[in-house]
């Protein structure tokens, strides 16, 4: 801690100070969700002073760790002589490739792919706050999150260059049209789905006691059950659900699809995320059963 204190306070630069007071607290808002966490009644916690210092302590963790490591993002583009049409595409080239380095950062510092959230994480892109404009969301199947990120920053460092103003105009129109026209969403037409989201409390990588599984296999049928009720054509899980390794522990394939045959008259199909065991770890895979024929698509 001290050699990483000490190479803060000898950087000494504008930028990085700037970089990090922002991801503070930009940071500070991403994480806030935190705070719905507690008391952490999942950990065997109650309210109270544990419970609220574990909640603060994660949160200044995260937020710090983050706010520093784009502190140093901030500090290289300053290296960048941005008065030069190439310092614009190398800031957001460094920017882009270190905010996919960030989604890694968790991992990488913890635990490994091992972790309940997985290997990568990319919340806290600031792509994201630009989803819900139609022409970002009709593009972004063209350039996706990282695309659109890099075009942001480029635009931001364009407009701080004085060489590179009028560029962004002639550059980045073209670029925005042509993601639209070639990313853009297909048309359905007046077709519709109907879908039942469920949402389960079941926190993956925990270790559950045989009576904990049965329990929250009985829970998870019922809100299956409940679901199915008003005929939807998809049922989705959340990620990392192992709905399906739940089914496999308690009921042969025969009752599984009498259990399924039962739901609705209706075809319905189940969308599920287990978390397997395979090489280089632990990975998420997607499993889609069709209530009327069994597992459809893995």
């Amino acid at each position: 801690m001290g050699s990483i204190a000490s190479t803060l306070k000898n950087l000494n630069q504008r930028l990085f100070w700037l970089g990090f007071w922002i991801g503070t607290a930009y940071f500070s808002y991403i994480f806030s969700w935190l705070w719905s966490l507690y008391p952490f009644s999942f950990l065997g916690l109650g309210p109270g002073l544990p419970a609220f210092g574990l909640a603060l302590f994660v949160l200044i963790l995260l937020v710090v760790m983050y706010a520093v490591y784009w502190g140093f993002l901030f500090f290289i583009t300053q290296k960048l002589r941005l008065q030069n049409w190439t310092g614009p595409l190398l800031a957001a080239s460094i920017f882009t490739l270190g905010e996919y380095g960030r989604s890694f950062l968790l991992s990488l510092l913890m635990a490994g792919d091992h972790l309940v959230i997985g290997p990568h994480w990319t919340i806290g892109n600031p792509a994201y706050f630009f989803s819900n404009i139609p022409i970002v969301n009709q593009g972004v199947g063209s350039w996706g999150i990282y695309g659109l990120l890099f075009i942001l920053c480029w635009l931001v460092c364009s407009l701080i260059s004085s060489s590179s103003r009028k560029r962004v105009i002639i550059i980045v129109i073209p670029i925005i049209l042509l993601g639209w026209y070639f990313g853009r969403l297909p048309e359905y037409g007046d077709e519709k789905i109907t879908v039942s989201i469920i949402q389960t409390d079941y926190i993956a990588g925990s270790e559950y006691a045989p009576i904990e599984e049965a329990r929250d296999f009985r829970k998870k049928l019922s809100l299956i059950t409940e679901a199915a009720f008003n005929s939807p054509d998809y049922i989705i899980f959340p990620e990392s659900s192992n709905f399906s390794k739940s089914l496999s522990l308690f009921l042969n394939p025969s009752q599984a699809q009498n259990l399924f045959s039962s739901l609705s008259e209706k075809e319905i199909r189940i969308i599920d995320n287990v978390r397997v065991a395979g090489e280089g770890g632990t990975k998420s895979t997607g499993i889609v059963i069709n209530t009327k024929i069994g597992v459809e698509m893995t």
